[in-house]
């Protein structure tokens, strides 16, 4: 993690970040975690795998100075440049690799193999599907309920402060520009985020520290809301793995409700 670090930071360096820099810190957080989970007593294979995960949230913060210093430069979200359908999918292929296969590995750890690792995670193949995916199609609608109630109260709030809400969102609007996006991103999104955020990170450091890294990992929108938003979403269906244990619950509300945000961009944007 260490090596991870100064590779970023050089990089951050040679490139010229200003104040954008000083985020680094940040992004340097897994690594004290990780020397504290180190030292405790303790099973030393849940040590592994929570170094894992940790190296992980080292990756996805680094996405915080980074959108910081576009920012720092006077980038704005409609200035982003496009990208190309095949590099939107490799791009997606790659994050959903970096959340997926670690997180397996850190199943079969625990779990004392794979399979055992699915259990815990709350993926029971074949077991009560029809009612996972009931239950995660009506979380869905709960989702979009307090996704709405969020958006009116940041509105209201922004406009009482004096600043208005960017309303764009041309990255957004990129991924949902072919059919072939709105129907692969959101399953792999869905897919790999649930069981990493909400099945590896939660059990780990709780509902409200998988929230802020989840809204943390969505800062290349460089949209506000798109990072406080995801936030809120996370602590819904956070609370709903908590209580039910079912992890297939979250990850059908998660593609479910990204398929259909897509498929509204898509056909009405």
């Amino acid at each position: 993690m260490v090596a991870m670090l100064l590779y970023y930071l050089a990089d951050a360096y040679s490139k010229g970040y200003g104040w954008s820099l000083y985020l680094y810190a940040v992004t340097a957080i897994p690594i004290p975690v990780s020397i504290y989970l180190g030292l405790r007593e303790g099973d030393d294979q849940k040590k592994i795998a929570s170094v894992i995960a940790l190296s992980v949230v080292l990756v996805i913060l680094a996405n915080l100075p980074r959108a910081a210093h576009l920012i720092e430069i006077g980038v704005k979200p409609s200035d982003l440049s496009a990208v190309g359908e095949y590099e939107l999918i490799l791009s997606s292929a790659i994050f959903f690799a970096i959340l997926f296969i670690p997180s397996m590995a850190i199943a079969s750890i625990e779990g004392e193999g794979l399979r055992g690792g699915l259990k815990s995670l709350g993926l029971k193949p074949g077991e009560g599907i029809i009612s996972s995916v009931s239950w995660g199609l009506l979380l869905t609608v709960i989702t979009f309920a307090v996704v709405m109630i969020a958006q009116t109260i940041m509105i209201l709030v922004s406009g009482y402060m004096g600043h208005e809400i960017l309303t764009e969102n041309p990255v957004a609007e990129q991924i949902s520009s072919s059919l072939l996006l709105v129907v692969t991103l959101p399953v792999l999104a869905g897919v790999s985020e649930e069981i990493f955020f909400r099945g590896v990170l939660q059990p780990r450091f709780g509902i409200m520290a998988q929230a802020v890294i989840f809204g943390l990992a969505h800062t290349a929108y460089l949209v506000p809301q798109q990072v406080i938003l995801p936030m809120i979403m996370a602590v819904v269906w956070g609370w709903t793995y908590r209580v039910t244990g079912d992890l297939r619950i979250v990850i059908t509300a998660h593609v479910a409700y990204d398929f259909i945000v897509m498929s509204l961009l898509y056909f009405l944007g």
